[in-house]
């Protein structure tokens, strides 16, 4: 099965965390793309759960909006990034950037 992304993942590696008003959970940002992220957590929740998101990573504290799109069970997951800031999508767009 092929997967289609509009944007290019990249890998990433920061703490975070997503919550909701009935699901919280600590876990990691595995990769990231200005479109959402993989949440690595033992316990994802469910498809078409609306999340909080917050990650500290070079100097800042990123705080966004997402909907799951997918799960993989007992490993994490896919967050579609929603209503998100004009300032949080800049800081995403640095972050999922090519390095040279």
């Amino acid at each position: 099965m092929r997967e289609s992304r509009e944007h290019r993942r990249v890998p990433f590696a920061a703490d975070a965390r997503v919550y909701s008003s009935n699901y919280e959970q600590d876990g990691s940002i595995a990769n990231l793309s200005i479109g959402g992220c993989f949440f690595a957590t033992g316990k994802p929740s469910r498809t078409g759960e609306l999340l909080q998101i917050s990650f500290y990573t070079s100097g800042m504290v990123l705080r966004g909006k997402g909907v799951v799109r997918h799960v993989l069970p007992n490993s994490g997951m896919g967050i579609q990034f929603s209503d998100t800031t004009p300032q949080f999508r800049a800081a995403i767009s640095f972050l999922s950037s090519p390095r040279q």
